[in-house]
């Protein structure tokens, strides 16, 4: 098992956690998944993990496959799309993590100040506002504009400086 392996909450994005893990441990995210390379790098790890990374996962987390499983998208099969979706070929509905063309995943900054971490919820183009909060989600840095983005290398959000959120910038 690693040293620490943080409790993933019930709304919690797959890829969140993931990052969690990694960052509480202190390794690069290719340890936490147990992967080499940059093929994973370029598939969305909420829709498209491979099932070695799971299994990785599992046995250095202590945390049940199903219950990794119930992080990822996949949750929303028969609800918001009949099939597992490829990943190059998400529904619209569905916002990608980052691109290059447009904004990706959303966030509420006072849910990441009382709790960073991001929620399945967020991926959801159809979800705009915070229920918790009432205020608009945020896609971008205020300041400089660049899209939401936890993983990789950035710098903190100038607008938000304690969230566990980059920016591109």
């Amino acid at each position: 098992l690693l040293p620490c392996h943080p409790k993933p909450r019930s709304d919690e994005l797959l890829s969140s956690w993931i990052v969690r893990t990694a960052s509480a441990n202190r390794i690069a995210l290719d340890a936490a998944l147990g992967v080499r390379g940059a093929d994973w790098r370029c598939k969305d790890l909420d829709i498209n993990l491979p099932g070695s990374a799971v299994e990785h996962l599992s046995a250095s987390t202590g945390i049940s496959i199903d219950s990794i499983r119930r992080l990822s998208l996949e949750s929303y099969r028969g609800v918001l799309f009949k099939t597992s979706p490829p990943n190059a070929a998400l529904p619209p509905w569905v916002l990608p993590l980052r691109t290059k063309s447009f904004w990706g995943v959303q966030c509420c900054p006072q849910c990441l100040l009382e709790n960073p971490y991001y929620r399945k919820m967020w991926r959801l183009a159809f979800a705009v506002t915070c229920t918790k909060h009432e205020c608009l989600l945020v896609d971008a840095c205020n300041v400089c504009g660049s899209p939401v983005a936890y993983q990789g290398e950035a710098k903190f959000l100038r607008s938000y400086p304690n969230l566990e959120t980059r920016c591109q910038y």
